[in-house]
């Protein structure tokens, strides 16, 4: 039945082009350069950064970063914090581990861990970047 609609060769040609696609894919997602340092920025401004290497809790608030820790040990505080976010860096990965936004898109997000991936967190304007080593402040436009 579907030979009478389609020619072999269409046939080959469909599957030929399935394949190539899947290969593009592939290769796309799996190029992406491993990143080396965390940029955090808040309205804009940056407020920290720190290497994948590390394995620590950020903890950002309404301004800036209020305290590091190391990863994987619990702390308690007396007053909870407005507006915050904690990032963690644990395993060459960020992920947002906790926040007090409502949407809890940013907590929901996979980890990242190559350069240009990034977690947004809008309700509270925070953007945690993967940058690379080489290029952590180099421009992406020069104008004159």
């Amino acid at each position: 039945m579907i030979l009478k609609v389609f020619k072999k060769a269409d046939l080959i040609l469909l599957a030929a082009l399935i394949v190539c696609g899947i290969i593009a894919s592939v290769a796309v997602a799996h190029t992406g350069a491993d990143g080396g340092e965390v940029c955090l920025s808040k309205s804009g401004r940056e407020i920290g950064r720190y290497s994948l290497d590390e394995d620590i809790n950020i903890l950002v608030n309404k301004t800036a970063v209020e305290m590091t820790w190391p990863a994987g040990q619990e702390i308690a505080f007396e007053e909870a914090p407005e507006d915050y976010n904690i990032v963690t860096i644990r395993g060459g990965k960020v992920s947002v581990e906790s926040a007090d936004c409502r949407s809890q898109v940013c907590v929901d997000h996979r980890p990242v861990s190559r350069s240009g991936e990034s977690i947004i967190c809008l309700p509270h304007k925070l953007v945690v970047e993967i940058v690379s080593p080489d290029k952590a402040r180099d421009y992406d436009t020069l104008a004159q």
